[in-house]
């Protein structure tokens, strides 16, 4: 006669409640696997992939940016002036043109704008100030409401910074003796009378927002800059998804303005006049957003993001982008080049293309700005 002792009883109950609740766990990522709460029974998935650790690198929710370069001329620029750049969260300023982006744990957001040369006012402070407000968003639901939060946030400081960059710039001159003293004196203010600012200043934007949990980018576009998504085939590369042009017509792209609203200005003259230049509080700006192009697809590895302004898309066609891209990529030796490096080439070779078609007779002067993302 076999007699348990209590302690080998304790020993199986032990073991069955162990038993029983591993079946029950397993029944639980079952259901919440079919619910499509965790992809394929693995909750650490979308963890894993915004930190940055490939657990299913074939899975589009992990793809994500491997590298990012800016490269850009401006138009008066020389050939030997190209720059590339490819610091997180730096505007990078190139003429009226601007650029940066955002790579962050979860997403990753690239902008580029273009400062319209036929306006009155300083352009270029706006495409650069809009960039810098873009690159730190607060988490909105939409790229459209980013740029409107990003417009909002420079409106009250606008007539400032104008000012501030006005008299840089005039003090640069005056140093490499291209303002006299007369000149630098008279060009701190436009021939009426008044800061630049008060006039309309505008900047073409283009927008991209890449999901990582989600695996889709969006693409935001106001104006003539552009957006075009570079994928492999097996001739090299096809351009499946571009960005939409918005215009008014024919070298009229629709753009963010921005101006100082006269009445203001006149209220802070006034105050200014009591209080002094430096109490005065600085009338706020008023700024217009004309009609947005909206794109959204889903993306995979080895997917590369070309951005640029007009100074780009008027200098090179889009299938002379895609062999210029595959003529960079192809052949390169992943052990004797990075991700990084390749995405440097890709952005430079780009831009020297552009500069190079724009000195031709059927070329358009203009600076040139390109931005490439390559996801992995």
């Amino acid at each position: 006669m076999v007699s348990l002792s209590s302690f080998n009883i304790k020993k199986v109950s032990m073991y069955l409640a162990g038993l029983m609740l591993l079946c029950f766990l397993h029944f639980s990522c079952q259901v919440l696997s079919a619910s499509g709460l965790y992809p394929d029974g693995n909750k650490d998935a979308q963890g894993a992939c915004s930190s940055g650790v490939d657990i299913r690198p074939t899975t589009t929710g992990c793809v994500r940016v491997g590298a990012i370069a800016i490269a850009g001329v401006d138009e008066s620029g020389q050939d030997s002036d190209i720059k590339v750049m490819a610091e997180n969260k730096s505007v990078c300023q190139f003429g009226q043109d601007a650029a940066a982006f955002n790579v962050q744990e979860s997403k990753a957001i690239l902008a580029v704008a273009d400062g319209v040369g036929g306006a009155w006012g300083d352009s270029a402070t706006l495409s650069r100030e809009l960039i810098g407000q873009i690159i730190e968003p607060s988490n909105p639901e939409s790229t459209e409401e980013e740029i409107d939060s990003a417009c909002k946030e420079i409106c009250p400081d606008w007539l400032k910074k104008c000012l501030e960059a006005e008299k840089e710039r005039n003090e640069k001159e005056l140093k490499e003796g291209k303002l006299t003293e007369d000149e630098y004196k008279l060009s701190q203010e436009n021939n009426n009378g008044e800061p630049y600012a008060l006039n309309w200043a505008a900047t073409t934007f283009n927008l991209v927002k890449i999901d990582y949990h989600a695996g889709k980018c969006v693409v935001v576009n106001i104006g003539d800059s552009s957006m075009m998504l570079l994928r492999k085939d097996k001739d090299g590369y096809e351009d499946p998804y571009k960005s939409e042009e918005t215009m008014h017509g024919e070298n009229w792209p629709c753009a963010i303005s921005m101006r100082v609203n006269k009445k203001e200005y006149e209220e802070y003259k006034k105050r200014k006049a009591v209080m002094g230049s430096g109490q005065a509080e600085y009338p706020c700006a008023e700024y217009t957003k004309d009609r947005c192009a909206s794109l959204s697809f889903e993306i995979q590895q080895e997917d590369i993001v070309i951005m640029g302004t007009d100074g780009l898309s008027d200098n090179v066609s889009s299938k002379k982008i895609r062999t210029t891209v595959s003529d960079t990529v192809v052949g390169c030796d992943p052990s004797k080049k990075s991700i990084q490096e390749i995405a440097r080439d890709i952005a430079r070779a780009l831009t020297v293309k552009a500069y190079e078609n724009s000195k031709t007779p059927r070329g358009k002067p203009d600076d040139i700005t390109v931005l490439v993302a390559i996801l992995k």
